[in-house]
């Protein structure tokens, strides 16, 4: 099998995989993603117009996912002062526990045996692999939310 349609299949599987294991603790793939964007986000930037950007969903798709974890007592919205419409958003001790055992932080663990020198190898291949497909796609760039380190487990 040529190289192209190896990583397209390795991709592939690997999505998969990581879409089905977050069907956990009682979350689907929509909710695990929305806590842990606004885990990362920062203070002023998390609010539910700013996570239905930074996730690619709609708004109405993002408020059913906020509802569903402010009903698990995972986040909270708060008026901003001042500014009565505007809403911050933020993850709740519950919600930051749950975290600890997000179910992604397997593949964290996967990656144990590569040193880092070939971890930097599969970031830096999958960031250029990503940002050609978001480009010629023209799918929009999500910018730093691949940055963020919330899967490496506590020591």
């Amino acid at each position: 099998m040529p190289e192209r349609a190896m990583i397209v299949e390795i991709v592939d599987r690997l999505s998969r995989i990581a879409h089905s294991i977050q069907f956990a603790e009682g979350l689907n793939t929509a909710q695990w993603a929305a806590l842990r964007c606004v885990a990362r986000a920062n203070r002023n930037s998390c609010s539910p117009s700013a996570l239905a950007d930074l996730m690619g969903l709609t708004k109405g798709t993002v408020s059913q996912t906020r509802k569903a974890l402010e009903a698990g007592e995972l986040i909270e919205r708060h008026r901003k002062p001042g500014d009565r419409r505007a809403v911050r958003i933020t993850v709740t001790q519950a919600g930051h526990e749950l975290l600890l055992n997000d179910p992604l932080g397997r593949i964290h663990v996967a990656l144990t045996p590569f040193d880092w020198t070939e971890q930097r190898k599969i970031v830096d291949g999958m960031q250029r692999l990503l940002d050609i497909f978001q480009r010629h796609g023209k799918i929009p760039d999500f910018g730093p939310y691949l940055s963020f380190t919330h899967y490496k487990p506590e020591a």
